[in-house]
């Protein structure tokens, strides 16, 4: 399994071209897994570990490393070998990091998300703390024969109020620490600008991952990021088709008209 996991986990990696990002429909279970899999265009798969917190009826601070892993293993069975695989492992569950990462290899992953804060606290890890716990991620999926696993570091240092130059310092040591590239979390209520994000490609080298919020999929292309993807925002639009859908039922519709 090593070997074949480890040549995903390359092409993942190569997938990451600035200017031609890799696209992730952000998936959390196996009928949106089954969903991506027969879906033309798509090249890689990513859990959004807010969408697997919110299936499983908790809140994402909530979401436990079983949890996550019931979910993760279920997206990777229906996949198969179609698509390589990178999940969301929030802080990487503390002090259970190594186990966290051993896991989720062995779960069918290629890459995983880490964020520099833990989803219910309100203060960051250091640069320091956080650029290690991304090089011993690699180190542990090495360790479980995937050297070329992918990792995206995740920052919420926008959210919490830093500027875009302690973005740049903890975004640096994220990718000298093996990091394929950064992600700027800014939250529900904030978004970087174009010129914000033209900032952050120059100063990653293009090694820069982004939601699409506002922007358009060309867009961020245009502005030479790697890396998009949709978080929990898929989900959010099929519990809307279902609430609709049920509602129209309920109007005295039928199923003929679900979707219309």
């Amino acid at each position: 399994m090593s070997v074949k996991l480890n040549a995903f986990a390359k092409r993942l990696s190569l997938l990451h071209k600035p200017g031609k990002p890799v696209i992730l429909a952000n998936v959390y279970d196996g009928i949106s897994a089954k969903g991506l899999r027969s879906t033309a265009g798509a090249q890689a798969a990513a859990t959004a570990s807010y969408a697997i917190a919110a299936a499983c009826g908790v809140a994402d601070a909530d979401l436990s490393l079983e949890q996550n892993l019931a979910a993760i293993g279920a997206v990777h069975r229906v996949l198969g070998d179609a698509l390589p695989l990178t999940v969301d492992l929030q802080d990487g569950y503390g002090a259970r990091l190594d186990e966290a990462v051993r896991r989720a290899v062995h779960a069918g992953a290629a890459g995983c998300t880490l964020e520099d804060i833990h989803p219910g606290d309100a203060a960051l890890m250091s640069a320091r703390a956080m650029a290690a716990r991304v090089a011993r991620a690699r180190a542990v999926a090495a360790e479980c024969g995937v050297p070329d696993f992918v990792v995206t570091a995740q920052t919420d240092a926008v959210r919490l109020g830093a500027t875009l130059d302690d973005v740049v310092a903890r975004g640096n040591a994220y990718l000298a620490a093996g990091a394929t590239s950064v992600f700027p979390w800014c939250g529900r209520e904030k978004e970087l600008s174009e010129r914000d994000v033209d900032l952050l490609v120059r100063a990653f080298q293009g090694r820069l991952a982004m939601t699409l919020g506002t922007f358009s999929v060309d867009n961020l292309a245009d502005l030479g990021v790697c890396r998009i993807s949709t978080g929990p925002a898929l989900m959010y639009a099929k519990m809307d088709l279902f609430k609709r859908s049920a509602a129209a039922l309920f109007e005295g519709g039928s199923l003929y008209n679900i979707g219309a």
